[in-house]
Order: structure tokens, then C-alpha cells, then sequence
């Protein structure tokens, strides 16, 4: 674009010269006439430029929260800690492996992506998903029940922190692959940024709604 602008401002200038020499014209007015041109000229490629920066950036920017939502729905927390700038999943946690594997039916829709620069894009979209709230709420009547039982209080006295640890996770499964939980889709803005040249996701957002949210409070009624 800009050895465009570099081509128009030469061909200006020829015939700006070659005109006033013609028809006696003031030079001096003439650069005058030139400098001006150029700038705009400039300015316009300049302004050319950044738009294609930002176009660019809006098309690689879907593309990696296609990639990193995929990532969700296969269950791979690899995949997902790799597209996001800091998810801190943990891969070998075994209630992290519960809950992403719930997360083989979700969809999603992009709505819109807005690039504020060249490195740096929101996308926003709507997300179906069981719904989180439904999810705790079966959970906790689960395990009131469990510990309720009279099997559970013949097991109280011998029972171990990773047996607890155990059928806690398993109520948790057994809650999650019922069935019985209703989707409920969310609306949510996910920043995307150009790190170390590839696009990731930045913040919480995406991750808090789709398994750190959970995690975080099956976490708490664990303890």
C-alpha cells in the first residue's frame, strides 16, 4: 500500500511540474500542493493497513476459540491449558477428568469479534451447557443421601480420606451422566490475545463458566 501512495505522489508530481511549467504556475505553490498530497496519501495507507491488522486478527482470533472450545468438549485438558494463557488445569486430577468429561455435549454460537488491535480480540458467543447450578444442587442431595445411608455408616468407622475422597468423586460422576441435568445456555465475552505469536484465551471467563467454577466448589463441599 505504501509503494502505491510512493507511485501516485511521483505521477502528481510529474504533472504538477510539467503543468506549471505550461501555464507559469507558482512553484512554490505547487510543492505546497504536493506536500499535502503526500500526507493524506500516507495517512490513508497508514489507516489501510491497520484495518487488514484487525480483519486478520477478528478471523485468527475465532479460530482459536474454535480450537480451544473443541478442546473443552474433548475432555482434553492438555489441549485446553496449551490455548489459554493461564488456565492452571490439573491434568492428572482426577475430579478435573469428571467434569471436563461432562462436557461432551456442549455447543456453542459465536455472536460477534471485535478485534481492538492487531494482538488483542473479544469474541463473544453464546455457550448450552448442563446447567452448573443444577449440577452442585443434585450433587449436594447425593451425598446427604450417601451418608444417610446404612451401608455408608458401616463403612464410617474403617473408612479412609481417599475412600471418602473416592465416593465423593463418584457421586459426582453419577450425578453428571444421569441425564437429569437441564442445559442452560450463557452468554459470555472471551478476550483472545497473540501470545508468543499464537492465539489464546486470557482470563477466567471461559474457563470459570465451563469447569473451574465447579471444580472450585465440588472442591469446597470435598474438604
Amino acid at each position: 500500500m505504501l509503494a502505491a501512495a510512493c507511485a501516485a505522489a511521483q505521477y502528481f508530481l510529474a504533472v504538477l511540474i510539467f503543468g506549471a511549467a505550461e501555464r507559469n504556475f507558482d512553484m512554490k505553490k505547487c510543492i505546497d500542493y504536493l506536500k499535502v498530497f503526500i500526507v493524506l496519501t500516507a495517512l490513508t495507507a497508514a489507516l489501510s493497513s491497520c484495518t487488514g491488522n484487525t480483519e486478520a486478527a477478528k478471523q485468527e482470533a475465532e479460530q482459536a476459540f474454535n480450537t480451544v472450545m473443541q478442546a473443552f468438549v474433548s475432555g482434553d485438558a492438555a489441549a485446553v491449558n496449551r490455548n489459554c494463557v493461564s488456565a492452571g488445569i490439573d491434568e492428572s486430577s482426577e475430579l478435573t477428568k469428571i467434569i471436563l468429561s461432562s462436557l461432551g455435549n456442549v455447543t456453542y454460537t459465536v455472536r460477534t469479534v471485535n478485534a481492538e488491535s492487531g494482538d488483542r480480540a473479544t469474541v463473544n458467543a453464546d455457550i448450552t451447557m448442563i446447567d452448573s447450578s443444577q449440577v452442585m444442587q443434585k450433587y449436594v442431595e447425593s451425598i446427604v443421601a450417601m451418608v444417610s445411608s446404612a451401608e455408608y455408616q458401616q463403612r464410617l468407622e474403617t473408612m479412609t480420606r481417599e475412600d471418602y475422597q473416592n465416593l465423593m468423586d463418584e457421586q459426582l460422576r453419577t450425578v453428571l451422566s444421569s441425564g437429569e441435568i437441564p442445559n442452560v445456555t450463557e452468554n459470555v465475552n472471551v478476550t483472545m490475545v497473540k501470545d508468543g505469536g499464537e492465539w489464546k484465551v486470557e482470563g477466567q471467563n471461559l474457563t470459570g463458566l465451563l469447569i473451574t467454577n465447579t471444580l472450585d466448589a465440588v472442591s469446597q463441599i470435598k474438604q
